[in-house]
């Protein structure tokens, strides 16, 4: 038989239209799920930043007042070493570097230093003699790590009071000493000439403030398994390290990051810092997964505080709220195809009766009513 003669085949008017409105209302349904998804991840996102830069915020402001309250305090302090000698020194031997105060000589002489440790628990002082571009100590309290005293010893160049002293200007800040944090005052000192031949000391040890602090840091939890780090920049990204870290504290950045310190910190330092996607694992460098960060800098000392957040852990309210919307829409979906197959069956059943008959008189049955 040829094919024009095949008998037709007559598709059911009430499945087509089911099917394309169904078609059409997944299609829909879709679309306003990826509707939704944009516009509620930008919420989202946004409240999980503010949450976290709120976190690295505090903590950022925290290091502030904490600078600030022991440069208060190491200042006052040093007031009372000052007054131990005359408004200038005397040099009395370039080459062996010797110094007098009200015509006493202070080589080796440690009655103002220890009268000054004895003063302040946990602190200690040292006069300096200038020696070409150095410092060199000739009385201290200041202890080796031997609990040798460091007479004879000379101002690490690397020490961030080197420049200022160099410079003939004072200096206040934190400074590391033989693995030991001091709030320190050092003070150039002239001759009767106008030139500076030495350095006034002081310290005051803070290990026990930067361990409460350090309990602060580590303790802070965002959501369920975020943190906290703090870094300190360095002259160099080098130099970068970590002061405040669950486990790796004291460490470079680079030994965390081998590969991507250097560009991690550049992102940490740029013009928008409150929220960072596909951040680094630093709190965890063996965990897998994808990050976000959050960063506030302490003017007062110039570090870093990072907030660093899993992103299914910053983006879990999202995926709830899709999980749910998503699971009615689908309940919508069956609910409207199901009252739409009934409502299209008993719109088109005259229709269906119709084709029956004209299919039957297309087959030579004239005995079909219409």
């Amino acid at each position: 038989m040829r094919e024009r003669d095949a008998p037709l085949r007559f598709v059911s008017m009430a499945r087509t239209m089911t099917l394309k409105a169904s078609a059409a209302m997944v299609v829909g349904m879709a679309l306003l799920l990826v509707f939704f998804y944009a516009m509620v991840s930008s919420q989202q996102q946004r409240s999980a930043s503010q949450y976290t830069h709120a976190k690295a915020e505090s903590i950022a402001r925290s290091l502030d007042v904490f600078d600030q309250t022991m440069k208060l305090t190491a200042e006052n302090a040093f007031s009372v070493f000052r007054r131990q000698f005359g408004a200038v020194l005397a040099l009395e031997d370039a080459a062996k570097g010797s110094l007098s105060n009200y015509g006493v000589l202070i080589n080796d002489n440690t009655t103002e230093v220890d009268s000054f440790a004895s003063t302040f628990a946990g602190g200690n002082a040292t006069v300096f003699v200038v020696q070409g571009d150095d410092f060199k100590r000739i009385a201290t309290s200041v202890k080796k790590e031997n609990g040798e005293r460091a007479v004879g010893t000379l101002l690490d160049r690397k020490s961030a009071a080197y420049e200022p002293l160099r410079s003939g200007k004072k200096f206040v800040g934190r400074v590391m000493l033989f693995g030991r944090p001091f709030m320190t005052v050092y003070m150039p000192v002239r001759d009767a000439s106008d030139k500076v031949v030495a350095v006034l000391y002081i310290g005051l040890d803070i290990s026990g403030q930067e361990a409460s602090m350090a309990a602060a840091v580590n303790t802070s939890q965002i959501f369920d398994s975020g943190g906290l780090y703090v870094i300190s920049p360095g002259r160099a990204p080098a130099e970068a390290s970590l002061v405040f870290h669950p486990k790796a504290a004291g460490k470079k950045l680079a030994e965390i990051l081998p590969a991507d310190a250097a560009d991690w910190l550049t992102r940490l330092q740029g013009d928008d810092t409150r929220w960072l996607d596909k951040a680094p694992a630093v709190l965890d460098p063996l965990r897998v997964g994808t990050y976000f960060a959050s960063v506030a800098k302490s003017e007062a000392t110039g570090w870093l505080v990072v907030a660093e957040v899993p992103a299914d852990e910053a983006l879990a309210g999202l995926y709830r709220e899709m999980t749910w919307l998503g699971g009615a829409l689908v309940l919508a979906v069956v609910l409207m195809a199901i009252a739409l197959v009934i409502t299209i069956r008993r719109a088109v059943r005259p229709l269906q009766r119709v084709s029956l008959q004209l299919e039957a008189i297309g087959q030579g049955d004239l005995s079909q009513p219409l």
